[in-house]
């Protein structure tokens, strides 16, 4: 099938799959994004993307601690769980799940925080602290993700912003998981809604 690319030019877009039908369906999906507009023959991976981004859009136009703080997230947050994915390929779900698991994953873990210190106090030696990250950094992480998506679109590189999609939250929402406190795994004594 032919598209039209964003510069303008026509190129063959081809599809593959196992069965006919998988075949057809593909087909008639590409047909429908044939006929919104222009398509990217070849969708960049997210950490790519956001790279890109970061330099020629965050950078030139925010303060260089905004541009900091994004190229935190970004590189902490955002690019070790989504960054392999293709832009076209991302799904609402992926965001979701990529959220949620922001939300009870120890931090300090996963990022390898305790294994740099000169003297190891939890996790390196198998005692892990539970850091989770706070509901604000991971509504900040969601933010940066859901700015980049969105140039993602004015670039016409995606048809739709799908961490405008998913649910993040607040990071002012105050959040009662049954007593449990999230970043510890404890319980912790239920409280009203004036704090008594």
């Amino acid at each position: 099938m032919w598209i039209v690319t964003p510069k303008g030019r026509r190129q063959r877009k081809t599809v593959y799959g196992k069965t006919r039908p998988e075949v057809h369906d593909k087909w008639l999906r590409l047909h429908e994004h044939a006929r919104r507009g222009p398509m990217v023959p070849v969708s960049p991976r997210l950490r790519d993307f956001l790279e890109r981004w970061l330099e020629e859009t965050v950078r030139p136009t925010l303060s260089p601690a905004t541009t900091s703080n994004y190229e935190m997230f970004s590189r902490l947050y955002i690019v070790p769980d989504l960054g392999d994915r293709k832009l076209d390929k991302l799904m609402v779900r992926d965001v979701q799940v990529w959220v949620n698991t922001l939300r009870v994953r120890c931090q300090c873990c996963f990022q390898g925080k305790d294994a740099a210190r000169p003297e190891p106090q939890c996790c390196a030696v198998g005692a892990c602290c539970h850091e989770a990250a706070s509901d604000w950094t991971v509504h900040q992480a969601w933010r940066v993700l859901r700015g980049a998506l969105t140039q993602a679109m004015r670039e016409e590189l995606v048809f739709r912003n799908v961490a405008a999609l998913a649910r993040a939250g607040t990071h002012a929402a105050v959040e009662e998981d049954a007593g449990v406190d999230r970043r510890r795994g404890a319980a912790v004594p239920h409280v009203g809604a004036r704090g008594w």
